[in-house]
């Protein structure tokens, strides 16, 4: 016999197997009771809450022939056809594949006949929000004089995208998402019927993981048992999804809040090496983020919550505050969405965790009362990173980068730039080494925009990647100089500079203007604050110093 997926085998047969929507079964079922049929119903909520299994069981039972207290009577005609689901009067259509106005008027065509054997028929659209505004308005027109005997039900993910006019017209349901408590309940459950052999840490995890979708959390059930070959661990789990546990998460929180920079880069590695999905990582690290935060102006907010890892919450509670809190949450936000745009969420991330160590080391740490915390550890250096040599550092790292990108323009040769983009495709080969992996990342996510042969513009599409470049500008060269057996040097600014700045070469080079070429070197006494500056990072490095910036 043919296997059956879970979430189709134990998808609920009627109301009272529904899992909770109890606002939504009561209201159809008491429509069902007193015959107040509606013509046009609009089901809308998240995936896996259950609106087309709604859809289904409405359909049946308001053509049962012997309805007992809103419920089928199991007996008849249609309640038997039911069980077989080939009922010809109830008619499925995905609008994802059936969104021209063609479709939608065979459907008010259909609908004029009366129905075989049932007392209504039935459309069922799903994904109605992708029809087209001509098959919208030739629905509306449907909606406008439907026949007595038919009725629509309308499932959307996205309500927001269909016509008002469409939605006034219908009885509107909201599905909100399932419960983490119900949807435990349900896996104990089917884990029980199935014999499998499953963790409750596990099941707990499965319930998070899922985000309120029923459907997505028997699924993935599914598919970690596949798995698993019976017995269900969280580490198969994680290794599955490539998530980690709330522990873990914790774990890093809780490195970020204490600067911990060398545990951070620990977990990092190992994370990376395992092939952990980063963007999950984040994701997580934001819900427990905002419980902290949360619990931190609400306390008794939890004390009727479902949350398993509420002393996790406190403890990460005691060694925060709100400022910095609520900086890394900002932070995480755009990190989702830097990683939405950009093949390379790894490196994102590695990019957030230093920027938030930096950020933690800027701060002033302040009690929940705002007062600044005076109490120094000796341990502590103070530097003043606002003296004139550091501005000048800035000045010079400004002008010659400028010089290198106006040099590079004017002996830019369309040649050498497709020779290193050609060569750019052996750069993976650095991926395989843990002392060049980063850098080699960092490069694959970069556009190579003019070459000389000794001069290499690049773009990149954010300023932190631009920044993380200047940081490893050495190592950057080095695996350049062995890939195109010349000594380049590297330039990079982000995508948006280079728009501002290459029309003005670009006007230069069509009226046949020659372009200067500029100074490159530094000035020596700029060098040795560099060196000084250098030497004091290697100082805080051994000793474990941390440098406060201080106001002047």
């Amino acid at each position: 016999m043919q296997y059956k997926a879970l979430y189709r085998k134990y998808r609920p047969l009627d109301f009272d197997d529904l899992i909770g929507q109890d606002a939504i079964v009561k209201t159809l079922k008491n429509s069902l009771k007193n015959n107040k049929i509606g013509h046009a119903y609009l089901f809308t909520g998240t995936r896996g809450t259950g609106k087309t299994s709604v859809a289904k069981m409405f359909a049946n039972i308001v053509n049962c022939e012997d309805l007992i207290d809103g419920l089928p009577c199991g007996k008849c005609k249609i309640c038997n056809t039911t069980k077989k689901d080939d009922n010809p009067d109830i008619i499925e259509i995905d609008a994802a594949s059936n969104n021209g106005v063609d479709e939608i008027r065979e459907i008010k065509n259909k609908a004029t006949f009366v129905p075989v054997i049932s007392k209504y028929k039935v459309y069922i659209i799903d994904e109605v929000h992708m029809l087209s505004i001509g098959a919208f308005n030739a629905l509306l027109k449907t909606l406008e004089e439907p026949p007595s005997h038919a009725i629509f039900i309308l499932a959307t993910t996205e309500p927001h995208k269909i016509p008002i006019t469409i939605i006034s017209r219908c009885q509107r349901f909201d599905f909100k998402k399932i419960s983490i408590v119900d949807i435990k309940k349900r896996l104990k459950y089917i884990a029980d019927k199935e014999k499998i052999s499953i963790e409750d840490d596990c099941i707990n995890e499965l319930a998070i993981l899922s985000d309120g979708s029923l459907r997505d959390a028997i699924g993935l059930l599914d598919q970690v048992n596949s798995f698993s070959e019976g017995n269900i661990t969280l580490d198969n789990l994680y290794e599955l999804t490539g998530n980690v546990g709330i522990p873990l998460i914790c774990n890093i929180i809780e490195h970020l809040l204490n600067n911990n920079i060398n545990k951070l880069i620990e977990i990092y590695d190992n994370l990376y090496e395992k092939g952990a999905n980063f963007q999950k990582i984040a994701e997580t690290m934001l819900e427990v983020l905002t419980n902290v935060l949360i619990s931190k102006n609400a306390k008794k907010y939890f004390n009727k919550k479902d949350i398993y890892y509420k002393e996790e919450i406190e403890k990460l509670e005691k060694i925060s505050n709100r400022e910095i809190l609520h900086n890394i949450i900002i932070d995480i936000n755009v990190l989702l969405d830097n990683m939405s745009n950009s093949s390379n969420s790894s490196l994102l991330f590695e990019l957030f965790l230093l920027k938030t160590i930096d950020l933690g080391n800027k701060t002033d740490k302040k009690d929940d009362n705002n007062n600044i915390v005076s109490e120094i550890d000796e341990k502590k250096m103070v530097v003043d990173l606002k003296n004139k040599d550091n501005e000048n550092i800035k000045n010079d790292n400004y002008l010659l980068k400028h010089a290198l990108v106006n040099n590079t323009i004017a002996l830019a040769c369309k040649e050498y730039k497709n020779e290193i983009k050609e060569l750019f495709s052996n750069i993976d080969k650095y991926l395989l080494d843990s002392k060049t992996k980063n850098i080699a990342t960092l490069l694959m996510d970069c556009n190579i925009n003019a070459a000389s042969d000794d001069h290499l513009l690049l773009t990149y599409k954010y300023e932190s990647l631009v920044i993380e470049h200047d940081k490893n500008i050495n190592k950057i060269e080095k695996i350049l100089n062995e890939l195109t057996k010349r000594k380049y040097k590297v330039v990079a600014i982000s995508e948006d500079k280079w728009k501002e700045v290459r029309p003005k070469f670009v006007e230069l080079k069509k009226n046949n203007s020659k372009i200067e070429l500029m100074d490159e070197k530094k000035d020596d006494t700029i060098s040795c604050v560099v060196e000084e500056l250098n030497d004091i990072d290697k100082t805080i490095n051994e000793f474990g110093l941390e440098i406060i910036e201080v106001e002047e």
